[in-house]
């Protein structure tokens, strides 16, 4: 019996990828079940597919060579039972953030049991945001305080003084027309980036597109 099965998980680091990339894995499964999982059958940016794999490790999905495991297989076997084998993978791994969800505990101290993992800052959120997806769909009973915690607030940059804002826009200009197509590229990444701050869960497609365009503006440089 594992550490995990036991309740206890020195040195555990909870998932913090979309809780619906997982759920997507398991369904594509179904109809593609290799005897391993390596970054090559897995989509999306190559940040997504490390996180994936360290998410299918942490939950003893596969073994350390990508092996599946018999959790896994049990997943993708389920079928219509599927949301009762994710409740007994949720309470296995989380028994705190279950405990608590009896109690009707606060957003704090659910914060505070996933500060004992080890996880900190936008970390904390996406692990947070994946248990209570997780959860939900599981049908784990859930305090109704918990919810998954807001993006940190961004720091509002001062305002320049009147010079330096002419000096700004003679200087937007100037790029501007050396290199239009530079700045709008440079205001679309912009764009993108604000739009997966907001997000509570990582969009594969958005991140692709993100580093697509930073690959593009290195070799155009």
């Amino acid at each position: 019996m594992s550490d995990t099965e036991n309740g206890k998980a020195a040195g555990w680091t909870p998932p913090y990828i979309a809780w619906r990339n997982l759920l997507n894995l398991i369904e594509r499964l179904e109809s593609n079940m290799p005897p391993q999982i390596d970054r090559t059958f897995l989509t999306g940016s190559n940040q997504s597919r490390t996180q994936t794999m360290n998410a299918l490790k942490s939950l003893e999905l596969i073994g350390p060579d990508g092996s599946l495991t018999e959790r896994l297989i049990g997943l993708v076997e389920a079928g219509a039972n599927r949301p009762e084998t994710v409740r007994k993978m949720v309470e296995t791994f989380y028994p705190e953030p279950v405990r608590l969800g009896t109690l009707n505990a606060t957003q704090k101290q659910l914060e505070e049991a996933f500060a004992a993992y080890g996880v900190t800052g936008s970390t904390t959120r996406k692990a947070i945001a994946f248990f209570l997806k997780a959860a939900t769909y599981g049908k784990v009973p859930l305090s109704p305080n918990f919810k998954t915690p807001a993006n940190p607030t961004r720091t509002r940059k001062a305002r320049p003084t009147k010079k330096k804002d002419e000096e700004a826009e003679g200087s937007a200009s100037t790029n501007s027309s050396s290199d239009p197509a530079g700045s709008l590229q440079a205001r679309y990444i912009e764009m993108l980036m604000t739009k997966v701050e907001a997000q509570d869960e990582m969009d594969d497609d958005l991140l692709d597109r993100i580093e697509n365009l930073l690959a593009l503006r290195e070799s155009d440089g």
